[in-house]
């Protein structure tokens, strides 16, 4: 984390033409953050361009509607019509989407992502701005083997009302944008 995240860099990239750009998000509406990570795939870097997060107040929580809204600006900037999400997100969320022509795509099983992200960071092949709750939430991910074979991805839930949900949309935008720089190979 620290090798990636240790180059100055602005905290928001700006689009190219003809780069790749994997979106995803971690919708939360009452208790947690709605996060929306994207990462550029360039060579075979992949470089968080831009993250956002919303949070709702106590007693007055997010509405679909509006995160989708506010979102939909920043995909468009990127020129991203698909947003990954975890499942039980994605019929409000892909709703929504639809009225600004984009859709949801279902997260890929978290564990497969979060190895995936941890990969390419052990690899030198991530480039993250300073962003300290970023970097902070992804520090706190946690994993467990399970009885039977199999891991167990968490975070833990902060005082702030936090709980991973910067890192899950950045884990999903790595994903995204790895599997689409490889669709040449």
């Amino acid at each position: 984390i620290d090798m990636a995240s240790k180059a100055p860099r602005a905290l928001k990239l700006p689009y190219v033409s003809g780069s790749v750009y994997g979106a995803g998000g971690d919708c939360g509406f009452r208790r947690n953050s709605s996060t929306l990570a994207i990462t550029e795939a360039v060579g075979t870097k992949l470089k968080l361009a831009s993250i956002e997060e919303l949070k709702p107040v106590p007693g007055v929580p997010l509405k679909p509607e509006g995160v989708v809204d506010s979102f939909a600006v920043t995909l468009d900037e990127y020129h991203s019509n698909h947003l990954v999400v975890d499942s039980h997100e994605r019929e409000a969320v892909g709703l929504e989407l639809a009225r600004h022509g984009k859709s949801a795509v279902d997260a890929p099983e978290k564990v497969a992502s979060y190895i995936l992200a941890r990969k390419l960071l052990h690899e030198g092949k991530i480039e993250l701005p300073d962003h300290p709750r970023l970097l902070r939430q992804m520090r706190d991910v946690t994993s467990k083997p399970m009885p039977g074979g199999g891991l167990q991805i968490s975070s833990p839930q902060k005082a702030d009302g936090s709980h991973g949900d910067l890192v899950s949309a950045w884990v999903l935008s790595v994903f995204q944008a790895h599997k689409l720089s490889r669709r040449g190979d």
